[in-house]
């Protein structure tokens, strides 16, 4: 019961958030290229200084295992989550990929750190990092139907890569 508690205040930020987006959105009060340019800052500034943030901890055996032990679990996860969304959603592109992959940065950061701390960011970040790669190289294959190949100068340049890095 307690940690329902915990998590019900970030959630209910969120929803208070979105709605008040959806609202202003709704009432011209935000345009789409307003939109954009909010989806932007979230992409380019708040979830890398998150990231970071997350990474400022103590280096520790225990704690480079487990980031390890992470990457591992990440990798793992997201290749059985592809696979079975496309066994099931054969023919539609689009559901395969929404059933594949989820919005960890922008919903997950915030309801973990409101069970656990900041610190486990730390072990957040692999999957984060994992589920970019994948969105944006077998992500846009799906969706586009073509077949592309992973863009490093992309991949190492985006925000949430450059984060890691930092």
């Amino acid at each position: 019961m307690e940690t329902s508690l915990i998590l019900l205040q970030p959630v209910l930020i969120m929803f208070l958030i979105a709605a008040i987006g959806f609202i202003a959105f709704r009432t011209g009060k935000i345009s789409n290229e307003g939109s954009k340019t909010i989806g932007n800052l979230l992409i380019y500034i708040s979830l890398p200084a998150v990231i970071v943030k997350g990474f400022m901890v103590e280096r520790t055996e225990e704690r480079m295992v487990g980031l390890l032990i992470s990457m591992a679990a990440a990798a793992v996860t997201l290749t059985i989550c592809v696979v079975v969304s496309r066994l099931c959603f054969r023919k539609d592109p689009i559901a395969s990929f929404g059933a594949a992959f989820s919005n960890p940065g922008f919903f997950g950061i915030p309801l973990i750190t409101a069970i656990l701390n900041d610190g486990a960011v730390f072990y957040i970040a692999p999957f984060i990092a994992f589920l970019n790669l994948l969105q944006w190289s077998y992500g846009v294959s799906l969706l586009t139907g073509k077949k592309t190949g992973l863009n490093a100068k992309q991949v190492l340049t985006a925000p949430f890569m450059i984060a890691i890095a930092v």
